[in-house]
């Protein structure tokens, strides 16, 4: 994020975070942990400056600035600096300093209203000491402002996702497939001038298709899109299109040790699992749910992990070393660091709604976790389908126990030794289709079944 002075300023409540220079890695840590704190947890717009000659102009024509945050590794002062930062006396103000700086300043501000101080070395904390805890405390009023207002929860959301500018949108080729796949109208003809709109899925999906687990017996590649449609089958086309068109939208950065191929694993895994068992005698429903939709909901139900991994990967690695720590689950490292930061299904919840997806599919991402008494038959399936996965070795921690949710299991009509056979009979099948698909789909060499 860059300073947007130049940009017509925005009527929505402004932190202004400073962090004098290009900063250091603790201070940039710092202030990527900071963005996502004070963007996801409190709807708060960023003006992220770095040159400090810029904040006396901001600090006086800026009319929605709702608090300050400071970034630096020098004492600031109580007569000049904070009464400026802090509007004098209007705005609450949080200096981040290293701890031998940190402790003095603190013994300076204590009879200072509004002035919060955190050390670096204590910011990633577990205790009160944190920095989001500090940020929480300054903060407090902040949502019963916001009720008091007599602001709907549900607009306050839109509010907030449509200020959200980190998280990425769903590429447009995934809502058009979705259409053409669920119109009992459409033809392969319609299926291929879409894809070949995209000629870098067209290209990929080829390759799917010659690949050997596609290929099966006969020996005889594809060299046409059309070729490939015949072969794999409109359904699985139009799946695995998706699947590309959802890898193609992600650059990671090469700071983040994020591993796209677990996680695309993991995702497509799950995809397949949900369709096999929706396909299968195992589960019993009165009505069968449309591909579209378990499809869609099991590729995307931990995209709010990449969110986390792409922009935010050092509170990402803080969350794996948590489950390596504590030999947990992912979602259970999350709650167990709490400091008021949104888990990967509360992302994943925004960037569908983001996506303007139907309110069926959103809920079944939110809640794949924790489904409730009666949930519906979409979220049961994507609920089981990834504990199957991780049961399957698919997960970000192969040692994961599974639970199942009794509400989401009696949904289907599955009792758990059921659960346990479909492990047992997908595994094989599964891994090695997960395997080839997600190599084809990065461009990378298959892996041996031990590396996945």
């Amino acid at each position: 994020m860059s300073e947007i002075e130049e940009e017509p300023e925005s009527d929505q409540p402004t932190a202004l975070l400073i962090m004098p220079g290009s900063g250091g890695k603790t201070e940039r840590v710092l202030c990527k942990f900071l963005q996502m704190t004070l963007e996801y947890r409190y709807g708060l717009e960023i003006e992220l400056v770095t040159n400090v000659r810029h904040v006396v102009k901001i600090l006086q024509t800026h009319k929605a600035l709702h608090s300050v945050y400071l970034i630096q590794g020098q004492p600031v002062s109580t007569n000049s600096t904070i009464p400026i930062l802090t509007g004098k006396g209007t705005l609450p103000l949080f200096i981040i300093q290293p701890k031998q700086i940190a402790v003095d300043q603190l013994q300076q501000c204590k009879d200072l209203e509004g002035v919060h101080i955190c050390a670096w070395e204590s910011a990633f904390s577990r205790d009160d000491s944190s920095l989001a805890r500090t940020v929480a405390r300054g903060l407090v009023q902040l949502d019963t402002d916001s009720t008091s207002l007599g602001e709907d929860p549900e607009d306050r959301m839109r509010r907030r996702l449509q200020k959200l500018d980190t998280l990425p949108s769903l590429p447009t080729v995934v809502g058009r497939l979705m259409n053409l796949i669920g119109d009992p109208d459409s033809t392969m003809a319609d299926l291929e001038v879409l894809l070949n709109s995209e000629p870098s899925i067209a290209l990929k999906l080829r390759q799917v298709a010659n690949s050997a687990a596609e290929a099966g017996a006969s020996s005889q590649g594809v060299s046409s899109l059309k070729d490939a449609i015949t072969r794999l089958g409109t359904k699985k086309v139009g799946a695995i299109a998706q699947q590309i068109a959802l890898i193609n939208s992600m650059v990671q950065p090469e700071a983040s040790d994020f591993d796209l191929r677990r996680f695309w694993g993991h995702s497509l895994a799950c995809a397949i699992v949900a369709d096999r068992i929706h396909s299968s005698d195992f589960i019993k429903l009165e009505e069968k749910i449309p591909f579209n939709d378990y499809w869609l909901v099991a590729l995307l139900h931990d995209c709010g992990k990449a969110v986390q991994g792409f922009f935010f990967y050092d509170w990402f690695e803080r969350i794996i070393e948590t489950m390596e720590d504590e030999e947990c689950s992912f979602y259970a490292a999350e709650n167990k660091l709490g400091d008021g930061m949104l888990t990967h299904d509360q992302i994943s919840e925004m960037m569908m709604q983001k996506a303007e997806m139907p309110q069926e599919l959103v809920d079944a991402v939110s809640l794949h976790h924790e489904p409730g008494e009666a949930p519906s038959p979409l979220l049961a399936l994507v609920h089981v389908a990834n504990g199957v996965c991780s049961e399957m070795g698919f997960g970000y921690n192969d040692s994961d126990t599974v639970n199942y949710d009794r509400g989401a299991l009696k949904a289907l009509g599955l009792k758990r030794q059921t659960v346990r056979d479909i492990v047992e009979e997908l595994s094989a099948a599964v891994a090695k289709e997960v395997m080839d698909v997600v190599s084809q789909c990065l461009g990378e060499a298959p892996p041996s079944p031990a590396d996945v």
